[in-house]
């Protein structure tokens, strides 16, 4: 039951911070935390829930979980009551609605905020005794398999002292502006270095291979373009409202990009001459997404495609034909009329993708 309970929370987390995110403000990254302490737990349920039948203390720890799953549902149908309508129109009358609402609300969301923090408060506590029990962490396989787990290790501080570090494994930051810091300053690197952020607060220097950020972001940083060397990026809950495919462009020597709810926008666009290394693009959850673009010279090395869970997306990308080095396509948890469309010999978009080797359709 607190499984069900967590799930059923975390899935109105996620719709909540995708389709509400101009009315949330600065309430966001609150919000971002939540849902990051109620993935930790689940992660421990399973096996704190096998446990429950025969040891009183575990039963007692899962039930705690389940009530504050109940207390954060709780939490959020509140704020949606109070929420306006969906603004109708269009233009600058729309847009002038918007504004309207969003500062109409600014006690609300300052309400929001009190309410989060003090389910934190008991989140916290809760994670806290979990130690107790030394609970085998366990993911989901949906989840593990949408997004591949991205763990690394944790650095002791000071780090940045050791000028003359060339080689280093996978680092993992919840949240520590030093510890980013410090990295910076390793300016000796090489590029052997898996980065990832939960939390981003300070402009990163260096020779990442491969760098995952795993937390809201208002907007993309400036200095992400910099990073000339990078191989790989992942854009994980960051609810981006402009359109992260057409501003990371200029990163040229990019082989992999995720975007994992990275995006609360309606289209994403790939210009003439974008990403000519990129061999892997992922889109997953991006729950607003109805168009892709991609313009006949972008992307000309792609090799495998997943779209995975973007519900309101109308077809496959417009320009998917002009990829001819596509040899792998995959699509998972779409909507049927989805799946329609690209059914052999007579969907709607079944000429865009026949020259793809293999085309993976799973439910």
């Amino acid at each position: 039951m607190a499984m069900i309970a967590v799930n059923v929370v975390l899935e109105k987390l996620a719709t909540l911070l995708a389709e509400e995110a101009q009315l949330l403000g600065g309430v966001r990254w609150r919000i971002g935390e939540l849902r990051d302490d109620l993935e930790s737990m689940r992660s421990f349920l399973q096996d704190a829930e096998e446990r429950s039948t025969s040891d009183q203390g575990v039963r007692t720890w899962v039930k705690q979980v389940r009530n504050v799953a109940c207390d954060t549902e709780d939490v959020i149908e509140k704020f949606l009551l109070r929420l306006p309508p969906t603004s109708q129109g269009h233009g600058f009358f729309r847009s002038l609605r918007k504004g309207y609402h969003f500062l109409r609300h600014l006690r609300t969301r300052h309400q929001l905020a009190h309410q989060i923090d003090d389910v934190k408060m008991k989140m916290k506590a809760i994670l806290e005794r979990r130690n107790a029990f030394a609970f085998r962490r366990i993911e989901e396989a949906t989840n593990s398999r949408m997004f591949a787990s991205t763990y690394g290790m944790s650095l002791p501080a000071g780090i940045g002292g050791l000028t003359n570090l060339q080689k280093m494994g996978n680092v993992e930051v919840h949240g520590d502006g030093d510890l980013v810091g410090e990295l910076g300053k390793l300016t000796q690197l090489r590029r052997t270095l898996d980065l990832f952020i939960l939390i981003l607060s300070l402009p990163l220097r260096g020779f990442y291979n491969a760098l995952y950020l795993k937390c809201i972001l208002p907007t993309l940083p400036k200095w992400i373009t910099s990073l000339q060397y990078l191989a790989k990026l992942v854009l994980q809950y960051s609810y981006l409202n402009d359109d992260p495919l057409e501003a990371l462009q200029g990163l040229s020597n990019l082989v992999v990009l995720e975007l994992r709810e990275a995006y609360v926008g309606e289209e994403l666009c790939c210009n003439v001459g974008g990403y000519p290394r990129l061999k892997m693009l992922g889109l997953k959850q991006l729950r607003q997404l109805k168009c892709i673009r991609v313009e006949q010279g972008a992307m000309s090395g792609l090799r495998e495609l997943d779209i995975a869970s973007c519900k309101k997306l109308e077809m496959m990308p417009m320009g998917i034909e002009h990829l001819r080095n596509l040899q792998h396509l995959v699509v998972w948890a779409m909507p049927r009329r989805f799946y329609q469309k690209i059914e052999r010999p007579h969907g709607d978009d079944f000429w865009r993708v026949q020259h793809v080797e293999t085309i993976e359709v799973l439910g």
